[in-house]
């Protein structure tokens, strides 16, 4: 059940457990000279919080009550202020803290970042002296395979060269008569596999068989049916 404080002290004057609760209806100004105002609430109404003449009512009916209910209403109000209080203090010491540790992730943040170039650097350091090296070690066997290519270009050269050794010359006259080839008496021929030329009469009529132009010794094999007379193996 729900009653005002009068009501209850007249119907039940032993009653000590009732709880006093704040109505939520809301009042109008409660001055005579009433002012705009009509969603006061308890508080406000008793305490004359909407003008000044509500302020100053002190209807002869009211005037005990009204002292006590302000004074509570005052009471009240140091409790929840201080209350607040309170919590803003704690709100303010967390704020403080929010910020140290804020300050701290951006200390360590900045180290991070700091270190982070650093490695970076470091980083960028090995790799250009790692490319340096690698270009060093490439130019290296690049010199080595150019030298091993001359050497090999120079022993090949030097191969075809003894290969083709007087083949010119061999083109144009016998080296044993000095008689230019193709005529009746001076018909090429060949001592393989060396490759080198002098007339047939020349290469057969020599009394060791051994090549004009390099010295190597041949054995007589020729075939009649080729252009030339014959060939000469060695």
């Amino acid at each position: 059940m729900v009653y005002c404080r009068t009501c209850l002290h007249s119907k039940y004057p032993e009653n000590k457990t009732a709880k006093f609760e704040v109505t939520d209806a809301k009042f109008k100004c409660p001055s005579v000279e009433k002012c705009n105002a009509d969603q006061l609430s308890w508080e406000e109404f008793w305490v004359g919080a909407c003008c000044e003449n509500a302020s100053r009512w002190t209807e002869n009916f009211f005037k005990s009550e009204f002292l006590t209910l302000a004074n509570n209403i005052y009471k009240k109000s140091r409790k929840e202020e201080n209350e607040a209080e309170i919590i803003v203090e704690k709100a303010e010491k967390e704020i403080e803290n929010c910020k140290k540790a804020l300050e701290a992730a951006e200390k360590k943040g900045k180290e991070a970042h700091d270190e982070l170039n650093e490695k970076k650097k470091w980083r960028k350091t090995v790799q250009k002296r790692t490319l340096f090296l690698a270009n060093e070690a490439m130019k290296e066997d690049n010199s080595d395979l150019e030298t091993d290519d001359a050497e090999e270009n120079k022993e090949s050269r030097a191969e075809n060269e003894d290969k083709t050794d007087g083949r010119e010359d061999d083109d144009k006259s016998c080296k044993v008569c000095f008689e230019d080839y193709d005529k009746k008496e001076c018909l090429r021929a060949t001592v393989i596999p060396r490759g080198h030329q002098s007339c047939f009469k020349c290469l057969s009529s020599l009394p060791e068989k051994i090549c004009p132009t390099c010295r190597a010794e041949f054995t007589k094999d020729w075939n009649f049916t080729r252009p030339y007379p014959g060939t000469f193996k060695i």
